[in-house]
């Protein structure tokens, strides 16, 4: 017997359609990529996300300096299988309307140019999406189930996590110092790589073997994607 509509949980709902596999050429007859579908399904996501009102930040326009802005930042759009996640938008955030573009999102691109690598191989987001000064356990809670969405999406092959607040979100029993510099399950079945903010003096360090273990990991997905 077929669920009512609102018994279905949609968070953790996997359509069971021929169509919709990820190796799928179709959807609704038309023929499209497989990014072009999963970037679809991410608009859909973020028009969600970008007019959610579930906790007060949400209901109200950021402030600084008696200019506002809206408070709310999704991601960067891009269909990537490494995601970096960090803990909440800033005030430069707001203003290009994508994750990690102030002084440490600059920090974060000249680290990893370094090595190869800029911020077109990741998916960014956070894990909580409006500006706030102080992340609560509330704030959290709502915006979990965008991050949910995201990773049943994309099933990155790793996930970064910038600072202890977004780590805790996917391994919280884990003990952030602790799992530095290692690759941790998570809560999702997916390996985490936690690495300290960008201000902090070990981040390059710490970035230096993030990318090894992504291009690593990118070379073998080119030869047998999955």
């Amino acid at each position: 017997m077929i669920k009512e509509f609102d018994e279905i949980d949609w968070i953790d709902f996997k359509s069971t359609a021929k169509r919709y596999t990820p190796d799928a050429k179709y959807v609704a007859g038309v023929k499209i990529s497989d990014e072009e579908r999963k970037l679809r399904m991410l608009r859909g996501v973020s028009n969600t996300c970008m007019a959610c009102s579930m906790c007060e930040l949400g209901l109200h326009s950021a402030d600084e300096n008696s200019y506002l802005r809206d408070p709310h930042v999704f991601s960067n759009m891009n269909v990537s299988r490494f995601m970096v996640v960090g803990q909440n938008p800033g005030w430069d955030e707001l203003r290009t309307g994508e994750p990690f573009t102030g002084t440490a999102g600059g920090i974060f691109n000249q680290e990893i140019a370094k090595y190869g690598l800029c911020r077109d191989d990741f998916y960014i987001c956070n894990v909580v999406r409006c500006r706030t000064k102080e992340v609560s356990n509330l704030t959290l809670e709502q915006c979990q189930p965008f991050l949910q969405m995201e990773i049943n999406l994309l099933k990155p092959k790793i996930i970064i996590t910038i600072g202890a607040v977004a780590f805790s979100q996917f391994c919280p029993e884990a003990i952030f110092e602790e799992s530095l510099k290692k690759l941790i399950p998570s809560k999702y079945g997916i390996k985490v790589f936690p690495i300290h903010h960008p201000s902090h003096i070990v981040f390059k360090d710490q970035i230096r073997i993030m990318c090894g273990l992504v291009k690593a990991k990118l070379h073998r997905f080119r030869r047998s994607p999955d």
